[in-house]
């Protein structure tokens, strides 16, 4: 989620949330929605980035997730984003190779309400 990743970074570099967000005049209602998990704007995220000097994409990775150790199988991410917010599925290589056939059906159709 966005929200928690945000505040996780804001805390690493001995900040708040509310202070990053007014520093950039910004409303701290923003803080609230993007708790209940509304994604900023790209403009709004291009500033945040900015402002704590860390890529767009460090606001959307998950941190507190252990790597995985070489040599080990994994797990695929499968990420939607669906009305503002971020959807992950964690899926082991069976599970991929079980939806992939619908995944690639609903790619070739492009159905914009999907």
């Amino acid at each position: 989620m966005f929200y928690e990743q945000f505040n996780h970074i804001c805390i690493s570099q001995g900040t708040t949330p509310s202070a990053i967000v007014k520093k950039l005049g910004l409303s701290t209602s923003k803080i609230t929605a993007w708790k209940r998990g509304s994604i900023p704007k790209p403009t709004i995220l291009e500033k945040l980035s900015n402002e704590l000097s860390v890529p767009v994409s460090a606001f959307f990775s998950d941190k507190k997730e252990k790597p995985t150790p070489e040599g080990e199988l994994g797990e695929d991410l499968l990420v939607l984003h669906r009305n503002g917010k971020r959807i992950e599925y964690h899926l082991t290589e069976e599970q991929l190779a079980a939806v992939q056939p619908l995944l690639d059906q609903l790619n070739a159709k492009k159905d914009p309400d999907f």
